[in-house]
């Protein structure tokens, strides 16, 4: 059973609208997006907002937040949503925003038009897909800056 406070912490990004946060979305709309995913038993939603916000949620417990400070955090988490914002067009709009199976990655886009997910993926399938290879780096890269930011908690 996931931890209800990571989950709650999790969906609080799908309720929030760009103009709450004064933001100012990328070309495609983008201004926030997840990729979540799964690690054993428990999934993981990695977070960015335009704003800088960056964040990890576990679906076992815990999380890292406030990693936006730091300034190669930010600049993975910009990269990240430039990539999602690349790729979200070829995205199906979703009033829902469930987590993938088991086994399975998907990207959410927030933008100004709502939310959209990527199909469910195959880690091993993702390098073969032109449009979401550079978003799965860029969200590889932007954990790798928060685990390095944060080596206690990473």
């Amino acid at each position: 059973m996931a931890d209800p406070v990571s989950a709650k912490l999790r969906n609080l990004v799908f309720a929030l609208s760009p103009g709450q946060l004064k933001l100012t979305p990328l070309p495609n709309g983008v201004w926030a997006g997840s990729m979540e995913f799964w690690v054993s038993d428990h999934w993981v939603a990695l977070v960015a907002i335009a704003d800088g916000t960056t964040s990890l949620h576990f679906g076992s417990g815990g999380g890292v937040i406030g990693s936006g400070g730091h300034a190669a955090v930010r600049e993975a988490g910009t990269a990240f949503l430039v990539a999602l914002d690349a790729a979200a067009p070829g995205f199906t709009k979703t009033q829902a925003h469930p987590l993938p199976p088991k086994g399975r990655i998907h990207f959410y886009g927030l933008t100004t038009d709502g939310i959209c997910v990527s199909r469910d993926l195959v880690e091993s399938d993702i390098a073969r897909l032109p449009d979401i290879a550079p978003l799965y780096a860029a969200g590889q890269q932007l954990i790798a800056q928060i685990r390095l930011a944060n080596p206690k908690r990473g």
